[in-house]
């Protein structure tokens, strides 16, 4: 019975010895799992305030994708509408450049053809001027700067377009405005050709002399009052300093160049003027006549 007894007793002790240790190991244990539980909270709490930081940033990037999407497919129009304009003016131009080409040609054969002949010719001008201010002509080369709205409507391809004729619209109308008043000159010009191109927009060409010519001209001022026109400024016109070669033989535009713009004295010079013509067209070589007011 002893023998019985004491190793009752040893198991016992063997068992607690061995229950401490697993007591120890489930404690130890349990509270590693704690605090990787807790480690893994805070870290699902990083990665979920990181993912919607991502989720922010890929809604940015999706939003600024769209946004170039479309700026791509606006400027790829915006080429192809140039694309189409510039081929437009190609053909016009190979168009002039064919149709000055042609002129120059005939000029020259017809150069060639007087300077064979051997008799003189007499130079006549149409007018003879005897002091004149030699004025610096206009370049061939200058570029238009002078455009004025029309009330035609055609749907614009180029974005640049669009926005120039918007800007006329609304600060010009249909008055006559100059590229240089834009707040973009260049931005202008690119937008123009288009405008031009469907008549959207009139140009006023650049209007030039021959090289080397004489040009005269005479400003004044008038003033557009109620009983007719009065002239304020300007030197007089001498109408003895001109000579033409050409005359004008009919009657009734003789008689409305001799008639006045004011209306009380068109009456009086009426008999006067009809009989002004009477004389002029019984001649052979007269020139009219202008009547100064």
């Amino acid at each position: 019975m002893e023998g019985m007894l004491e190793k009752g007793k040893k198991e016992k002790h063997d068992e607690q010895v061995q229950f401490a240790a697993f007591k120890q190991f489930c404690d130890d244990t349990t509270t590693e799992k704690k605090r990787a539980i807790a480690e893994a909270n805070e870290r699902i709490e990083v990665l979920k305030a990181d993912i919607q930081a991502d989720a922010a940033h890929a809604a940015k990037l999706t939003k600024e994708i769209a946004e170039l999407d479309e700026d791509i497919s606006i400027w790829e129009g915006d080429i192809k509408a140039a694309t189409n304009v510039r081929e437009i003016e190609k053909a016009d131009f190979d168009a002039t450049n064919t149709d000055y080409s042609e002129s120059v040609s005939a000029l020259e054969r017809a150069i060639a053809v007087l300077k064979k002949q051997s008799h003189d010719r007499t130079q006549a001008s149409f007018a003879q001027v005897s002091a004149l201010t030699h004025l610096d002509l206009i370049p061939k080369d200058a570029k238009i700067t002078i455009y004025k709205k029309t009330e035609d409507t055609y749907m614009l391809k180029m974005k640049t377009s669009r926005e120039f004729f918007s800007k006329v619209s609304k600060q010009f109308g249909t008055m006559p405005f100059n590229l240089r008043s834009m707040d973009d000159e260049k931005k202008a010009r690119m937008g123009v050709h288009e405008c031009v191109s469907h008549k959207l927009i009139d140009p006023f060409q650049v209007l030039f002399d021959k090289e080397g010519a004489y040009v005269a001209q005479y400003k004044f001022t008038v003033l557009l009052m109620p009983n007719g026109p009065h002239k304020i400024t300007g030197l007089p016109f001498d109408e003895s300093l001109y000579k033409s070669e050409h005359s004008i033989e009919d009657a009734e535009i003789q008689k409305l160049l001799k008639t006045s713009a004011n209306p009380k004295a068109a009456k009086k010079k009426k008999k006067a003027a009809e009989k002004a013509v009477s004389d002029e067209t019984a001649g052979d070589d007269a020139a009219p006549t202008l009547v100064e007011q």
